[in-house]
């Protein structure tokens, strides 16, 4: 990749960027849908930033797969801090696990856009969905 960014670079680049953001927007729309606080705007915007620190990453340490590495735990590191931000304890319960976890998993979808795993990106933002979704709708009920 390099620090030079051609036409066909930059494309390529902006491709994986809108896939990492797209692949995103399933699992916020099932948690905005949930009235969830991390949302429609939450999940994409996490994605794509896994995306572009990867992608800047591997650009500007390209000869050295270590360093690449190393960028890739400090993102994980950084969106557990996100992550437990977003959980609270209230009258003795947790709230806001599967949001952490979700934001987690988000960050996978940004990383498999980063390195061109578009069919892993798809499957995980089914998962990611799946796992998001509809659980939410019948704990609300069962609640009632």
């Amino acid at each position: 990749m390099g620090g030079h960014f051609g036409f066909d670079e930059w494309l390529h680049t902006l491709l994986r960027l809108l896939v990492a953001f797209g692949l995103g927007l399933p699992a916020g729309w099932a948690r905005e849908r949930s009235r969830r606080a991390f949302g429609l705007r939450t999940y994409p915007l996490v994605a794509l930033g896994a995306c572009g620190f990867l992608i800047t990453g591997r650009a500007a340490f390209a000869a050295d797969l270590g360093t690449e590495s190393n960028v890739i735990a400090a993102l994980l590191t950084g969106i557990g801090f996100l992550g437990a931000g977003a959980i609270l304890r209230e009258r003795g319960e947790l709230h806001g696990v599967a949001d952490a976890a979700g934001l987690w998993a988000a960050t996978g979808l940004g990383a498999a856009a980063a390195y061109d795993l578009f069919g892993l990106g798809l499957v995980l933002s089914l998962f990611l969905f799946l796992a998001l979704g509809p659980r939410r709708d019948t704990e609300r009920e069962a609640r009632r």
